[in-house]
């Protein structure tokens, strides 16, 4: 049966509609995610919120069209929360069995770290395997940090873990003899020589380091937005690896911590 035309006035309304359904659309403001970030880990996070790898995110997140408010807190907030489902992500995470099932990490790392071992050589030989890190002694590591293996092995043995807030904290804990050694998270961007300048502690000293570690942006898998929004990450990061942003964005911190970069 053939159908009846649509009157002119009709038509002239669904295309009015489409037309405004359209515009709405184009109108609809950029998507947002919240995601957390560590405040204590300079030149990588900063507790106001400025960082390079802050800056790596932003531009990730932008290229696949969402933008990312980033919440500072204390990495150890950071990390309970994604784990439990409370936030959608957290940056920057490193390999732990504690968080298998409910963390997963973005394809890409954003940076790599090398756990290196410092001590003060005005209070003791120097550390030259962890074979020397004896029972008793006070290593300072950062709480809720993601270490190697041996670090439980070191505490197995009888090693006390010292937990503070940040690297700074710890060396300048070591400075002041309430530490045997610390543990410390470098890279190429943040060297032992910057973290020592940022907790003005001259007697420090390196001891030996470990296998590098690499970092990631980490998303719940509690939470309902969790795996979304690390497929526009893992876009959008593939977008900034290949146009250049993200060696701009590298060559840009590279540059301003060349001298110092603040705690």
């Amino acid at each position: 049966m053939k159908r009846p035309a649509l009157s002119m006035g009709l038509r002239a309304l669904i295309a009015g509609a489409c037309a405004l359904a359209l515009a709405g659309a184009a109108a609809q403001p950029p998507e947002h995610v919240q995601i957390l970030v560590e405040d204590a880990a300079s030149p990588w996070s900063n507790h106001d919120g400025v960082g390079y790898a802050n800056d790596l995110v932003r531009a990730a997140f932008q290229a696949a069209g969402v933008t990312a408010d980033l919440v500072v807190v204390p990495y150890a907030r950071c990390k309970s929360l994604v784990m439990q489902g409370g936030a959608v992500g957290c940056f920057s995470m490193s390999a732990s069995p504690e968080l298998a099932n409910r963390v997963r990490f973005a394809d890409k790392p954003l940076f790599s770290v090398t756990p290196r071992i410092y001590y003060n050589p005005k209070r003791r030989a120097k550390p030259r395997s962890l074979a020397d890190i004896k029972p008793g002694m006070r290593l300072g590591i950062v709480r809720g940090y993601e270490y190697p293996p041996f670090v439980e092995q070191l505490a197995r043995r009888g090693v006390l873990l010292d937990r503070a807030e940040s690297d700074v904290t710890n060396l300048r804990k070591l400075a002041v003899n309430r530490l045997d050694a610390a543990l410390i998270m470098t890279d190429e961007m943040r060297s032992a020589d910057l973290i020592r300048q940022q907790a003005g502690a001259r007697d420090i000293a390196f001891a030996f380091q470990s296998q590098p570690m690499d970092s990631f942006i980490g998303f719940s898998t509690r939470h309902a937005d969790g795996d979304a929004q690390r497929r526009r990450f893992n876009a959008g990061f593939e977008t900034i690896s290949s146009n250049g942003v993200r060696q701009t964005i590298q060559a840009q911190w590279k540059a301003r911590c060349a001298k110092f970069c603040p705690e």
